[in-house]
C-alpha cells in the first residue's frame, strides 16, 4: 500500500450571498421582475389604474421576496428606493378626482385585497375598518380626502402609515398643481436610527411652495416579517384618476445566504491534498496558525475562480467543528454566524498535537 493517500475529499457548495438591487428605467414586455394585479399593466410605464373607469385598483410588485431583517441575528437592513410617477387629474367630469397611490411593504406573497378601491388605496377593505388585516407600512400620495381617516386640515397629503389608514405623519400636498408633471421620489430607511424618510421633487416645478419631505421613526423589524413584498398600489373610487409608474430603483444593504439558489448559481469545489496520513492534521493546524489555511486548496481549483474569504472561512470552521475537545466545538448557530462573516471566534490548538496555543480565527466580522 502506498504510504501517501488522498486524505480528504470535500465538496464545498458556497452559498450565494447577495443583497436586493434592481433598476428599471422602462416597463416593457422584457421586464420579468414585476408582478401585476388588478388593473395594472405595463406599456413602457405601468398604468396602475384605468382612468376611463371608476372604482379601480391596481398593484405592481417586485416578484421576489425582499429580506428586511435577518431572523438569525435580528440584523436589520437599510434600504432605499427611487421611483418616478405621473398623476393625471384631467378627467374631472365628476367634479373631482382620486384617490391616489402608495409604495408599500407587506408580508411576502400577499395578494391584492378584494373590495379595496377608493380610499382604501388597494391595501384595506371595509371588513378591516381602519386597521390592516396584515402587517403593513406604506408611503401614500393621497389625492382625495376621506374624512373618516384622512387629516381634515389639508385637501390632499403625503403620509407615512403604520398598519392603519390614519397617517402616522403627513404633510400637505397639492396634486392639482402637479397634474401631468413627473414626480421623483426617494424613500430611505436608516435602520440604525429607525428613521423612514421620504422626499420628492418635480421636473417642471422647481419650487413647489410646499413641504417636500417627511420622516417617521419606526422599527420595521418589530412591525414587519423578515421577508416582505414591496410594490405600488393605486385606486380610483367614485371619481377617476390616472396613476403611472415611470421608473423604479431599489437597493438594500442586508446580505443573506440564499440556500434556495439552484446549483447553477453556486460554486462547487473539491478541497483535498495527497499527504502522508500522520502529517495532515498537524499541517492543517500549522497552516492555520500561520494564517495560510487557504494554501491547502488544490491549485487546480484556482483556475475557475472562487471566493477565497469564504473558502478560508469554511476550512477554519471545519477545523473548529472537528476539534478533538468536544467542549471547544461550536454550536450550529455559532458556526453559521461565522460562515456568514458576522462574528469572530477563537480556536485552541488541541493539546494532543502540541503546546496549548490559542489561534484567533482569521475571518473578521465586517
Amino acid at each position: 500500500m502506498a504510504n501517501s493517500i488522498l486524505l480528504f475529499s470535500f465538496v464545498l457548495v458556497l452559498p450565494f450571498v447577495c443583497s436586493v438591487q434592481f433598476n428599471i428605467s422602462r416597463f416593457g414586455s422584457d421586464v420579468s421582475e414585476i408582478a401585476y394585479q388588478g388593473d395594472a399593466r405595463a406599456n413602457g410605464a405601468v398604468e396602475l389604474t384605468n382612468i376611463d373607469y371608476t372604482c379601480r385598483t391596481g398593484w405592481a410588485t417586485y416578484g421576489k421576496q425582499v429580506p428586511l431583517w435577518n431572523p438569525g441575528t435580528s440584523k436589520p437592513s437599510d434600504f432605499s428606493t427611487r421611483f418616478s410617477f405621473r398623476i393625471d387629474t384631467r378627467n374631472v367630469g365628476y367634479g373631482n378626482y382620486g384617490h391616489g397611490f402608495a409604495f408599500f411593504l407587506a408580508p411576502a406573497r400577499i395578494q391584492l385585497p378584494p373590495n379595496s378601491a377608493g380610499g382604501f388605496l388597494g391595501l384595506f377593505n371595509g371588513t378591516n375598518n381602519q386597521s390592516s388585516a396584515f402587517p403593513l407600512v406604506y408611503v401614500e400620495f393621497d389625492t382625495f380626502t376621506n374624512p373618516e381617516w384622512d387629516p381634515l386640515d389639508v385637501k390632499s397629503h403625503v403620509g407615512i402609515n403604520n398598519n392603519s389608514l390614519v397617517s402616522s405623519n403627513y404633510t400637505s400636498w397639492n396634486a392639482t398643481s402637479h397634474n401631468q408633471d413627473i414626480g421623483r421620489v426617494l424613500i430611505f430607511y436608516d435602520s440604525a436610527r429607525r428613521n423612514l424618510s421620504v422626499s420628492w421633487t418635480y421636473d417642471l416645478t422647481s419650487d413647489p411652495l410646499e413641504n417636500s419631505s417627511l420622516s417617521y421613526i419606526i422599527d420595521l423589524s418589530k412591525v414587519l416579517p423578515s421577508e416582505v413584498t414591496i410594490g405600488f398600489s393605486a385606486t380610483s373610487g367614485g371619481v377617476t384618476e390616472g396613476n403611472r409608474l415611470l421608473s423604479w430603483e431599489f437597493s438594500s444593504s442586508l446580505e443573506l445566504i440564499d440556500i434556495k439558489k439552484s446549483q447553477n448559481d453556486k460554486k462547487g469545489m473539491i478541497i483535498g491534498r495527497v499527504e502522508p496520513v500522520t502529517n495532515l492534521v498537524e499541517k492543517m493546524w500549522d497552516l492555520y496558525g500561520k494564517g495560510e489555511v487557504i494554501t491547502a486548496i488544490d491549485e487546480k481549483l484556482r483556475i475557475g475562480g472562487f471566493d477565497e474569504k469564504q473558502a478560508e472561512c469554511l476550512m477554519i470552521v471545519g477545523l473548529w467543528c472537528a476539534h478533538p475537545d468536544v467542549n471547544t466545538r461550536p454550536s450550529i448557530k455559532q458556526a453559521i454566524q461565522v460562515l456568514n462573516l458576522e462574528h469572530q471566534c477563537l480556536i485552541f490548538r488541541p493539546k494532543c498535537l502540541s503546546q496549548h496555543i490559542m489561534y484567533p480565527l482569521r475571518i473578521l466580522h465586517r
